[in-house]
């Protein structure tokens, strides 16, 4: 008699998908990116677990929140705008190492850069349960950090900071617009799921007047008429609603780019106040009239040209050396009547 043969079937092991450190957003090898560490820990500051307010927060999964918590941190940092001038003061937002010791110190009041965004979003996603989390950096010299966490259900890359189309998820939040920051490589229809549920219920209400300004974010056919851009009512309205220097960078810069032919030229500058101090500011010119708003108060006011180029003469102003603008171009087509005075 021949013996039968038994068939065992080998139980289908589900495949948990885990985040590649080393690879680029679209999780491809890349020697410019891996997984960072910090030689030491650090405690998330009190007031700002208060100003996140868990006890908020419906979502049971550890997906749900987990989004919310990354929605909850873009409404509440502001991004240190001063980081353009790093050649011009030692601050510790200026180095990953240095900055560190801020981490803990870090709360919505306090200026952050993607350093301790990502420290402090992988440090609270890892104290949800399910959750893994871990900062990623970028470039050979530590220039760039994002971070990625996963579940045994989604996959997530995480790019709060660098801006998508001109906005950064931190201002699109605060703006009322969907993040575009998370890239989500596993996990795609639950993802999906929660962003239709939770994304809307977290976006500000503008008011109307500030709703009325950004038409042309989400339809470009309502951006209005050259010469009726008007820039005080808009600066009027950020600062009404709260929006941060860094975000009304964004906002005019995106505003400016999108006519054929700019109603403004822009420049990145900063006021020095002290040895490590500098107010940023952005300074506009429009044909021979300058102006300059404050980003930390959001505040618009006139600068007379001879201002304008003693500041520089005497290093009473230092500006971002970007691709937006040179100084050079910025000063040499001030009208000659203008330079007459100086």
């Amino acid at each position: 008699m021949k013996k039968k043969i038994c068939i065992v079937k080998k139980p289908v092991v589900e495949k948990i998908y885990r985040f590649n450190p080393v690879g680029d957003r679209d999780g491809q090898p890349s020697p410019y990116h891996h997984e960072y560490h910090d030689q030491q820990d650090f405690v998330v500051n009190e007031n700002l677990l208060q100003q996140i307010g868990w006890e908020n927060c419906q979502e049971k999964t550890p997906e749900g929140r987990a989004l919310w918590l990354y929605m909850r941190l873009c409404q509440l940092f502001k991004y240190d705008e001063g980081i353009f001038f790093s050649d011009h003061r030692q601050h510790p937002n200026d180095d990953p190492y240095k900055s560190f010791a801020i981490a803990g110190q870090t709360t919505a009041e306090t200026p952050t850069t993607c350093f301790n965004f990502s420290r402090i979003a992988v440090k609270l996603l890892n104290q949800i349960e399910g959750v893994h989390a871990l900062m990623i950096t970028v470039g050979s010299n530590d220039g760039h950090f994002r971070f990625g966490y996963y579940t045994d259900k989604v996959t997530v890359d995480a790019e709060p900071t660098s801006p998508k189309h001109h906005y950064n998820d931190m201002a699109r939040v605060k703006l009322g617009i969907a993040p575009q920051g998370l890239n989500v490589l596993y996990g795609q229809d639950l993802m999906q799921e929660l962003e239709k549920r939770i994304v809307p219920k977290m976006l500000p209400h503008l008011t109307p007047d500030l709703e009325e300004e950004l038409a042309w974010l989400r339809d470009e056919k309502q951006l209005p008429p050259v010469e009726q851009v008007k820039i005080k009512p808009l600066i009027d309205h950020l600062r009404q609603n709260n929006i941060d220097g860094a975000t009304t960078l964004q906002v005019l810069f995106d505003l400016n780019r999108r006519y054929e032919k700019p109603p403004y030229k822009l420049l990145r500058a900063g006021f020095v106040r002290g040895e490590n101090k500098i107010d940023p500011q952005l300074l506009l010119r429009k044909d021979n009239r300058l102006a300059r708003i404050d980003l930390a108060s959001v505040e618009l006011s006139n600068l007379p040209v001879p201002v304008f180029d003693m500041g520089f003469t005497y290093g009473d102003i230092v500006y971002a050396n970007d691709e937006i603008e040179q100084y050079l171009d910025f000063s040499c087509s001030l009208a000659a009547e203008d330079v007459r005075q100086r």
